[in-house]
């Protein structure tokens, strides 16, 4: 938390965050809500406790000084619209908890460090701030040069644990890693008499904190926070958001690795405790929120030449003129309104949960929501050690899901090992069938190759290539690799490679993006294990990593996330304008699309209100250009399209020469073959011999798509059938 003494007489024109009414949150519409639909269910009204304890990440700082929401001790920054409250008043509108008493208290303060938990801990200020709060005590007292001032006694946040209490809301441990300092450090280094004079220096004061101290500090909180809780209570931890943009800036890396290690250290903790309650058999658990890191993607705060992101969801310095304020420096760097709106709404995702849980109001207590009508197609990518652990639980409880909230839905089942793209099996093709996906992995052998190294790479190419999956062009498309095993991969100057099976990372990401589909991985091993190359292929094709207890919540996210397409076929003349359209995108949930983000490949991005968009290349340029379309409510979809720009446009495109085969093969070009190959695109028609053609269309990949174009895809069928 940034509470900091300094003096200097200059004004700062800041960052102000855009006051947001309740009715102009788009999430809170009721068309945006998940159960708009539902009717109430009657049910015994019960009274569910939650308290917020913390440091400012918790208590609400980072809105504008002016604002009418602020209560309890002036020091501490809460704010009645800050992410808790927010979270509550959603889970509060649920169907099937809506009869409920959800009671709300924040006790979290700026300031706090990890010992104030479970200490006291004093702080002078005006005698007249926050008068009448439980949190504190006062004493006036003559202080030399001020006169009468105040003593407040805050006393240890934990008291307010008691036996009534059912749900702990918690962020801990920014300060203990010297936030005010790195904040100066890094976003404000001209401020005069700063603790560190880079801030590298700054961020690496934290990290031994971190590496040193933090989790044995946190497991003790931990220990004696959860020994206050009864039985079948539960903490939910919160994670902090990145607060730097990922730029290729030494402070942003420095920021980014910082919120990296302490995420880390945050999970062993949270590990170590888990297994000590388990043990003690009361049903209270630890639950770690990190889903604001990934909420928080693309809003982070710039730390040079005090632009503030346009997108921003922290409350950042713009330009400086004259002067900073203390209560304006205080709550730099935290998340202004628009951020606090999209913290609690992934946070009421959670709380829910938990709330059920506790209550046992299970989901199906409320009405069924209209049925999301997106195309989806989804292929579970298996390795063969996880085939059992697969078939006992998990897969019934995912088509389950899929069933409850899709009405156009296939899922296919393809199986890896250590044994080559030519055992890379595809046990079910795409279907709406659930007994046939059962079946599929009931017939497999368990016992083939699962004492060895998984051949990842060559698995995703069969996936993705293979003319025998029939992928949809309409269809939001998706591969889920699950694994507990190492892959089969070697780390290179150029990136990571498969050798057995020649395959690169940069095959798999091209040929995902040519398909539009992204990767997310279900890692069932220890953190600590995790193979980088999953970061790098989710990363590189909008997917992300996640393990198996969250796939439930990534599926359901992933159906009702936005449709992203950007519409074939694009070529263009260098130096004069290429047209993008991805006005087909859409949202199934009709909360409506808020902008379209894109990257053009050369370095340039932009942002669009509408899916058109217009960009000059100032040279020859064969590659992808990515949209990222975002919804109101924060949902985010990715698309690509092979763009190809040179001299003179279709026709300076040799369509018969074998170095343009890729872009014969990118653009869809059609092909019809006889005597000779005819070459098809946009309007224009070459003719080359079917030896010369049939080259310029394989791509050198030996996968057969050079032979048609035209797949005779099988007819499609809506929903899961049981």
């Amino acid at each position: 938390d940034v509470d900091v003494d300094v003096d200097v007489d200059v004004d700062v024109d800041v960052d102000e965050d855009v006051d947001e009414d309740e009715d102009e949150d788009p999430a809170k519409s009721p068309s945006a809500s998940p159960i708009a639909n539902a009717n109430p269910i009657p049910v015994t009204p019960r009274r569910i406790k939650v308290i917020h304890i913390g440091d400012s990440y918790s208590s609400g700082s980072g809105f504008d000084a002016n604002d009418r929401s602020w209560h309890g001790p002036k020091w501490c920054f809460r704010n009645h619209k800050a992410w808790g409250e927010r979270a509550i008043e959603r889970v509060r509108e649920s169907t099937g908890l809506g009869s409920h008493i959800i009671d709300y208290s924040n006790h979290a303060c700026h300031g706090a460090f990890v010992e104030h938990i479970t200490t006291s801990y004093t702080q002078t200020a005006n005698c007249a701030h926050g008068d009448g709060d439980i949190d504190y005590t006062s004493k006036a007292v003559w202080v030399w040069n001020k006169g009468i001032t105040c003593e407040h006694t805050m006393r240890p946040q934990i008291v307010n644990v008691q036996q009534d209490v059912d749900v702990v809301l918690m962020t801990l441990g920014g300060n203990d890693a010297g936030f005010k300092d790195i904040v100066i450090a890094c976003f404000v280094p001209w401020l005069p008499n700063k603790k560190y004079a880079t801030c590298k220096l700054a961020v690496n004061h934290g990290l031994r904190y971190l590496n040193w101290n933090y989790e044995s500090e946190l497991i003790t909180v931990f220990e004696q926070v959860t020994s206050r809780m009864k039985p079948g209570s539960k903490l939910l931890f919160n994670a902090y958001p990145n607060i730097a943009t990922d730029k290729d800036i030494d402070e942003h890396r420095l920021l980014r690795e910082l919120c990296r290690v302490v995420l880390v250290v945050q999970k062993k903790a949270i590990e170590h405790v888990n297994t000590m309650l388990k043990k003690d058999e009361r049903g209270v658990e630890i639950i770690l929120i990190d889903g604001q890191v990934e909420e928080f993607e693309g809003h982070e705060a710039e730390t040079r030449s005090f632009t503030a992101n346009p997108d921003g969801w922290f409350r950042e310095l713009a330009f400086v003129n004259y002067g900073i304020a203390q209560d304006v420096l205080a709550q730099l760097y935290h998340p202004n309104s628009l951020g606090h709106i999209g913290w609690g709404r992934g946070i009421a995702v959670e709380l829910e949960s938990v709330i059920r849980e506790i209550l046992a109001v299970p989901a199906g207590t409320q009405d069924v929501q209209e049925l999301v009508n997106k195309p989806v197609q989804m292929a579970m990518l298996v390795d063969t050690s996880m085939l059992s652990d697969l078939k006992e639980s998990h897969l019934p409880v995912w088509l389950d899901q899929i069933s409850s909230i899709s009405s156009d839905h296939q899922v296919a089942i393809i199986t890896f090992g250590c044994h080559g793209e030519g055992s890379t099996l595809i046990e079910q093709d795409f279907t709406n069938n659930v007994q046939e996906l059962t079946d599929a992995l009931n017939d497999v052998d368990e016992q083939v190759h699962t004492n060895c190294q998984s051949g990842l790479l060559a698995g995703l190419w069969r996936t993705l290539a293979s003319e025998s999956l029939a992928w949809y062009e309409d269809a939001d498309k998706s591969v889920w690799v699950i694994t507990n095993r190492q892959p089969m991969i070697e780390v290179s100057s150029d990136g990571y490679i498969e050798p057995e099976f020649n395959r690169h990372h940069d095959d798999i990401i091209k040929e995902s993006n040519r398909l539009n589909a992204d990767l997310t991985f279900v890692w069932d091993g220890s953190d600590e294990d995790q193979p980088e190359v999953f970061e790098v292929l989710s990363h590189g094709t909008g997917g992300e990593v996640t393990r198996m207890d969250r796939v439930g919540k990534k599926l359901e996210k992933s159906i009702k996330a936005p449709f992203a397409r950007i519409e074939p076929p694009s070529i263009g003349v260098i130096g004069e304008a290429v047209t993008l359209d991805a006005r087909g995108s859409y949202d199934p949930q009709d909360k409506g699309i808020a902008a379209f983000h894109w990257d053009f490949g050369d370095g340039s991005t932009a942002k669009t209100k509408d899916g058109l968009v217009q960009h000059v290349y100032e040279s020859s340029y064969n590659g992808y250009v990515r949209v990222d379309v975002k919804t109101h409510d924060g949902n985010v979809s990715r698309a690509w399209q092979y763009v190809v720009v040179n001299k003179g446009g279709t026709n300076s495109l040799d369509l018969c020469d074998p170095d343009n085969q890729v872009a014969v093969e990118e653009l869809g070009i059609e092909v019809t073959s006889g005597d000779s190959v005819s070459l098809k695109f946009n309007g224009f028609e070459q003719q080359c011999d079917a030896e010369e053609g049939d080259d310029a269309n394989a791509g050198g990949k030996g996968d057969g798509r050079g032979q048609s174009k035209k797949k005779d895809h099988k007819k499609r069928k809506s929903g899961l059938r049981k």
